[in-house]
């Protein structure tokens, strides 16, 4: 499946949702979603407009960061009404100032010399912001033990738990150690006379499992994307007829790509008759 000659138009149409206007930048909440909404169509555009990348291994994990901006600005929408602005602009200074705190320690101990934004009282800071966060938590009858909801908690609030889930696993076994990974990146090949030869490591190995994976889950994630926040990006009827185009896709495709696959696992891959016959049982009993 590929979305190359949709998000060509679309990628064309992203400047009439791109922008806002400077003197508001203090709408925080909106402009975040823009932010997000311009990545998950340039992501799309950049992915679905190659074949056969041979490093399509290393763009997987993009994937969890789309799915998460989904889950965190949909969250925030619903629970946070009156304060989402400010409660964004708390929560950038924390991660900003935790980000300084982190680097000034490690630069501390192998670049002592090398000059970088440093703060003199950065823990204090640190602390103020997080009694902030949890303020407002509280304020907003939730955790308030807590300065910021988990993503999985905001999931499963979403009815979006099993799409989390499934990109959870797609994507943190490539950042995260995992030997499974590792080890699928593997390829042997036989001579002529039938003899296994050397078995040789690359990512570059199954690299068309990896772009078919990244292009259909790509795609499916814009849909959502545009579908939860059409109000606030004032998605027009044209821009809405290419989502619901590619949203008809995935209702007529009878293959999602697997995280794991027949394939890895040495078993035999059934029939597609199967996946059909089950289909029309499960239409026939609706």
């Amino acid at each position: 499946m590929n979305f190359k000659d949709e998000f060509t138009e679309l990628f064309e149409k992203l400047k009439d949702y791109n922008s806002h206007p400077t003197e508001n930048l203090s709408e925080t909440f909106l402009c975040v979603v823009k932010a997000a909404f311009a990545k998950c169509i340039e992501y799309n555009y950049f992915i679905q407009s190659h074949n056969s990348v041979e490093n399509s291994f290393f763009h997987t994990p993009f994937l969890r960061g789309i799915c998460e901006d989904l889950i965190v600005l949909k969250y925030l929408r619903k629970y946070f009404s009156s304060d989402k602005d400010e409660l964004l602009q708390v929560y950038m200074q924390y991660l900003l100032k935790t980000s300084i705190e982190v680097q000034t320690a490690y630069f501390g101990q192998v670049a002592p010399d090398q000059i970088s934004p440093k703060k003199e009282k950065i823990r204090e800071e640190i602390v103020e912001l997080e009694d902030r966060l949890k303020a407002t938590m509280q304020k907003n009858g939730l955790n308030k033990e807590r300065i910021f909801p988990s993503v999985e908690h905001m999931a499963i609030d979403g009815k979006l738990k099993q799409l989390y889930d499934f990109f959870y696993h797609a994507t943190s076994r490539m950042v995260h150690f995992s030997p499974n990974i590792l080890l699928r990146m593997g390829w042997y090949h036989t001579d002529k006379e039938g003899k296994w030869g050397p078995t040789i490591f690359s990512s570059t190995n199954f690299h068309k499992y990896y772009e078919q994976f990244n292009k259909f889950y790509a795609a499916l994630l814009f849909v959502e994307f545009s579908k939860t926040f059409k109000t606030e990006l004032n998605l027009d009827a044209s821009f809405m007829s290419i989502v619901k185009k590619i949203k008809k896709s995935f209702s007529e495709e009878n293959f999602y790509p697997e995280l794991v696959t027949f394939e890895e696992l040495n078993i035999k891959r059934p029939s597609d008759f199967f996946r059909v016959l089950k289909k029309v049982i499960r239409e026939h009993e609706k």
